[in-house]
C-alpha cells in the first residue's frame, strides 16, 4: 500500500488511490496531525465461494462496529416480584439519574423535592452525574418511615459498590470500588447513601460485595467508543477479546493495517493493494504533551498516558471503523472531541472533570474582552508608547486595581509583585515591557466591580460630528475618564479626557458629566462610546450606541457568532458562523482576519456566506476581526477574541458576550449554535439566549460570561436557554453559573425567577450561592423548568435592602419540611479501595 501524508509502503499492486479527510463529528473542522489507520480486507486470505467470502467479510465488518459485550441484556427486570431487588440474596446496586433523587442546587447539594426512584433501569444518559445505591430487599418492613425507602423493596443502606468497564467483547477493561458516601438526610433524620460517578459512555457491570452483578449502558450506541481497538489491554494486563481476534485477523493476512498522520488540511491519501475491495478507517489524534511520535501512536498509548499522567485535556476519537470501498474518493471519517480516552481510568476520569470543574469556575475570557488590547502586538512602538500615557492614569486611580495589575505581571515576568513598577517611562521601555503592563491594566479594570451610578445624556451626529454626555455620581478629573470611540468599519479612537473635544462639568446637586462635543467621526454608520470611570471607591462603565442619521442603508445587527469552541486548543480548527438579526438585512462575510497572540496573521478560510474556518497557532488570545456586509454591500466589521488553551478541552456550553457599534450580540460555542444578548437600560438589564440545535441535545449546565459588556452597579442578567430557530422552551432545569467581575462583601445577589426573588448568599442555599474573590466572581443556580432564570447584582444597596436581605437569608436557613423535606450532603472524594 501506497500512502500519502506520512505513512509507510505495505503492499504492492497499487490500485486507485482513496482520498481520505478526518473532520470533526459536531463541525466538520479538518483535523490536521491527526493520527490514522487503514485496515485493508484482504479477499485473497478468505476461502470459500464468491458469495461465502462476501458473507464472511460482511460478517467480519459487523463484528469489528459491533461494542454490544454478550452480557448486556436490556430486558432485565430490576423492580417487581420477578425482579433482581426483590429476589437478589444479597444487597443490590441500584443506578439513578441526579434529577431522579431530584438533586439541584449550585453544587448538587440540595433536593428540591421527593426523589423518585421508583423505576431503576439500566440504560442512562451520558454526560449526566449518575447515582449509586445499595438496597437490601432483607430489610423490607411493613412500614416503610421516609419518602425514599417507601419507594423501593428494601432499604437504602451504605456498603461498597464495584464498577466493571467493559471492553468490546466483555473483557473488563478497568475496575472501581467505592464506598458510599451520605448524600442526603431526610426531615425525620434518616440518612441516605449512594456514590457518585461520571461514567464514560459504554458499558459497565455495577455490583455490591454480595449482590448480582447487573450489565449497565451509558449513552446511546453511537456514542461508544472503540470497537476496534488493537493493543487494549484488561485489568490484569492481557490483550482483550477483541484486540485479540483483531490480532489474529492480522496473523491470518485477513486483515492489513497502516498507521500514517493527516497533512495540515487534515487529509491523506493511499493506494489499497491488488486484493483489497473494503477498507476500514479509524482516526486519532495525539493530546498535548505526549511524546510518542504521531506516526507510531495507539489508541492504547493514548490510554495509559491519561492514566498514568495528570493530563486534564481532551482527546479526539472515532466512534468505530467507518468501512469504504477500495477506491472511493474524498471519504470523511469523523472524529468526536472527548474529555477522556475511551476505557480510561473511572476514577482519572473523575479527577479530569474535577479539575475541568475548577477551571471553569475561575475562568472568566476577562483577559481576551478587549479589543485594543488584543492589536497591541501588531502596532508599531510609537503607537503603543502613547496609547500607555493615555491608559496608566486611570489606574493609578484605584488601589486595588493597581496592586492587581501588578501581580499580573508578577506572574508574567517571575518577578516578586512588591517589586513591580507599573507607572514606568515609556520612552526607556520596551514594546513588550509596555504592552505586558498594558494588558495587566485592562484585566484589572475588567475585573473592577461597577460601583459607580451614572445617567445617560443624550448623543447624536450631526454634520458627521458625535455629541454625547452621561453624568457620573463622583468628583472627576481627567485621571479618572476612560473614553472609547468604536466606529463600524471596525477601528477605535481612545479620546484624551483633556482634549479639546472633552469636558468635565459638576453639578450643583452632585456627580460630575463628562461632555463630548463635535467630535469628527465622519461619515460612519455608526458609533459606539465606551465611558469608564474609575476612583478610589471603585468603578464605573456604561457604553451607548449613536446611528448615524445620514447613513441610509440598513444596519446589519448580529444575534450571535458562533464559534465551534470558546476555548480551542493550541492547535485547533476553529469555525465561526455569523447569525444576522434579520437576514433580509444581511449580505454576506467578505473576509476574516485572524491574528495569535503574538501579531502574527494567520490563514483563514470562508466556507461559505456566513461561515469561515482557521487554525490557532499557539496558545494565547487570538483576534478575529470579521468584515461582513449589509443586503446594498456597505462593510461593518466586528472582533471577537478566542483564549486558545495549553491543550484542547471539551468545553461545556457557553455563552460570552460582545458590544459592537451596530448591536450587542452572543459569542456562543460547544452546544449552542446561536444564542442573543440585548443591553437595556444602561446596563440595567441584561437578556441573554442560548439556542441549541432543534434535535440537540440540552445541556446539563451553562456557563455564562459579563465580561466584554457594560454592566450597571444594579443589573439583572436574564438567562434563557431554548431549542431551535423558533426558540422553544427546553422544559428542563439548566445548571448555571454566572461569571463578573469582582464582587464587593457588601454586594447583594438574587436569583430572579417569575415573581420570586430569591438571595444568593456566599453560602450554599436551596437556590444556589455566590463565589467572590480578589478579581471575579461566580453565581451558580439553575433555571426553573422552562429553561429561564434571571440574575440580579446590586453593588451599592441601600441600608432597607441590606437588611431586607440579611432576613430572607436567615428565614431561608430554617427547615421548611413540607417543601424541603431533605438536606443534601455535597459530593466529596470518594476513596477507591483495594
Amino acid at each position: 500500500m501506497d500512502v500519502s501524508g506520512g505513512g509507510e509502503v505495505r503492499s504492492s499492486a497499487a490500485q486507485a488511490d482513496l482520498s481520505v479527510t478526518v473532520e470533526t463529528q459536531d463541525d466538520g473542522n479538518p483535523v490536521p496531525n491527526a493520527t490514522y489507520r487503514v485496515i485493508e480486507v484482504n479477499r485473497s486470505a478468505f476461502t470459500g465461494t464468491q458469495q461465502e467470502i462476501d458473507n464472511k467479510i460482511n460478517d467480519l465488518e459487523d463484528r469489528l462496529r459491533e461494542v454490544e459485550p454478550d452480557r448486556y441484556n436490556s430486558d432485565v427486570q430490576i423492580t417487581g416480584a420477578t425482579g433482581e431487588l426483590q429476589n437478589a440474596d444479597g444487597t443490590v446496586a441500584l443506578v439513578h439519574t441526579r434529577d431522579d433523587w431530584n438533586i439541584a442546587g449550585s453544587d448538587e447539594s440540595t433536593f428540591l423535592n421527593t426523589p423518585t426512584l421508583g423505576n431503576p433501569g439500566v440504560d442512562h444518559p451520558a454526560d449526566e452525574t449518575l447515582i449509586i445505591s445499595i438496597w437490601d430487599p432483607e430489610q423490607e418492613g411493613l412500614v416503610e418511615l421516609g419518602p425514599v425507602n417507601r419507594q423501593l423493596y428494601g432499604k437504602n443502606v451504605p456498603g461498597n459498590v464495584t464498577v466493571h468497564h467493559l471492553g468490546p467483547d466483555d473483557s473488563v477493561v478497568d475496575t472501581y470500588t467505592a464506598e458510599t458516601q451520605t448524600i442526603g438526610t431526610d426531615a425525620l433524620g434518616n440518612e441516605y447513601y449512594g456514590v457518585r460517578i461520571n461514567p464514560q459512555p459504554g458499558f459497565y457491570v455495577i455490583e455490591t460485595d454480595d449482590g448480582p452483578p447487573i450489565t449497565h449502558v451509558v449513552g446511546d450506541y453511537g456514542d461508544i467508543t472503540g470497537a476496534w481497538r488493537q493493543n487494549l489491554k484488561t485489568k490484569i494486563g492481557a490483550l482483550s477479546n477483541r484486540s485479540q481476534y483483531i490480532d489474529d485477523l492480522q496473523t491470518d493476512k485477513k486483515l492489513v493495517g497502516t498507521t500514517g498522520v493527516t497533512d495540515e488540511n487534515g487529509s491523506f491519501s493511499v493506494s489499497p493493494g491488488a486484493n483489497t475491495e473494503r477498507v476500514g478507517l479509524i482516526a486519532y489524534k495525539a493530546p498535548n504533551g505526549i511524546s510518542t511520535d504521531p506516526q507510531n501512536l495507539t489508541e492504547e498509548d493514548v490510554r495509559v498516558y491519561f492514566n498514568d499522567t495528570g493530563y486534564n485535556g481532551s482527546v479526539y476519537v472515532s466512534t468505530r471503523p467507518k468501512f469504504a470501498d477500495a477506491d472511493a474518493n474524498n471519504t470523511t471519517v469523523e472524529v468526536r472531541e472527548v474529555p477522556a480516552p475511551p476505557y480510561a481510568s473511572l476514577s482519572r476520569v473523575q479527577e479530569a472533570k474535577n479539575w475541568l470543574d475548577n477551571y471553569l469556575e475561575n475562568h472568566t475570557y476577562a483577559e481576551a474582552a478587549s479589543a485594543v488590547i488584543a492589536r497591541l502586538r501588531t502596532l508599531d512602538n510609537e503607537k503603543v508608547k502613547d496609547y500607555y500615557r493615555s491608559q496608566i492614569d486611570v489606574l493609578l486611580e484605584n488601589a486595588e486595581a493597581e496592586q492587581q495589575a501588578k501581580e499580573y505581571v508578577a506572574d508574567e515576568t517571575g518577578q516578586d509583585p512588591a517589586n513591580v513598577n507599573i507607572n514606568i517611562d515609556p520612552s526607556n521601555a520596551t514594546n513588550e515591557e509596555l504592552i505586558t503592563r498594558l494588558e495587566a491594566t485592562e484585566q484589572a479594570l475588567q475585573e473592577l466591580e461597577s460601583q459607580i451610578e451614572s445617567t445617560e445624556g443624550t448623543q447624536e451626529i450631526t454634520n458627521e460630528t458625535l455629541s454625547a454626555s452621561r453624568q457620573f455620581d463622583a468628583d472627576l478629573s481627567p485621571e479618572n475618564v476612560q473614553l472609547f470611540i468604536r466606529y463600524a468599519n471596525g477601528s477605535t479612537d481612545v479620546l484624551s479626557p483633556d482634549s479639546e473635544y472633552v469636558t468635565i462639568d459638576s453639578s450643583l446637586t452632585g456627580g460630575d458629566t463628562v461632555r463630548i462635543e463635535d467630535y469628527p467621526v465622519g461619515d460612519t454608520a455608526a458609533t459606539s462610546i465606551q465611558w469608564r470611570v474609575v476612583t478610589s471607591e471603585g468603578k464605573s462603565e456604561a457604553t451607548d450606541r449613536v446611528t448615524n442619521p445620514a447613513f441610509s442603508g440598513d444596519i446589519p445587527r448580529l444575534d450571535a457568532i458562533d464559534v465551534s469552541t470558546l476555548n480551542p486548543g493550541p492547535d485547533e480548527s476553529v469555525t465561526l458562523n455569523v447569525r444576522p438579526a434579520k437576514a433580509a438585512q444581511f449580505g454576506s462575510v467578505q473576509n476574516v482576519t485572524v491574528y495569535d497572540a503574538q501579531g502574527t496573521k494567520l490563514n483563514t478560510t470562508l466556507v461559505d456566506d456566513d461561515t469561515a474556518r482557521f487554525t490557532t497557532n499557539g496558545a494565547g488570545v487570538h483576534h478575529a476581526r470579521v468584515t461582513y456586509t449589509n443586503g446594498g454591500g456597505d462593510q461593518f466589521v466586528t472582533a471577537i477574541r478566542l483564549e486558545a488553551g495549553d491543550t484542547s478541552r471539551e468545553m461545556p456550553a457557553g455563552i460570552r458576550m460582545q458590544q459592537s457599534p451596530v448591536g450587542s450580540y452572543a459569542v456562543t460555542g460547544e452546544a449552542f449554535e446561536s444564542g442573543r444578548v440585548e443591553v437595556q437600560n444602561g446596563g440595567g438589564t441584561i437578556n441573554v439566549m442560548g439556542q441549541v440545535p432543534s434535535g440537540g441535545d440540552v445541556p446539563g449546565t451553562v456557563h455564562v460570561y459579563t465580561h466584554g459588556i457594560s454592566r450597571a452597579p444594579d443589573a439583572t442578567t436574564n438567562i434563557a436557554v431554548v431549542r431551535g430557530d423558533s426558540e422553544k422552551a427546553v422544559n428542563k432545569n439548566v445548571r448555571v453559573q454566572l461569571h463578573t467581575e469582582s464582587m464587593a462583601d457588601s454586594t447583594l445577589v438574587y436569583r430572579e425567577a417569575g415573581d420570586e426573588s430569591d438571595p444568593l448568599p456566599t453560602s450554599e442555599t436551596a437556590k444556589g450561592l455566590t463565589i467572590k474573590r480578589d478579581t471575579n466572581a461566580t453565581v451558580k443556580t439553575y433555571t426553573g423548568d422552562n429553561g429561564r432564570v434571571g440574575v440580579r447584582t446590586v453593588s451599592n444597596p441601600s441600608p432597607v435592602q441590606r437588611a431586607t436581605y440579611w432576613v430572607q437569608v436567615r428565614i431561608g436557613d430554617l427547615p421548611n419540611l413540607a417543601a424541603l423535606p431533605f438536606t443534601v450532603q455535597p459530593p466529596q472524594v470518594v476513596p477507591l479501595l483495594g
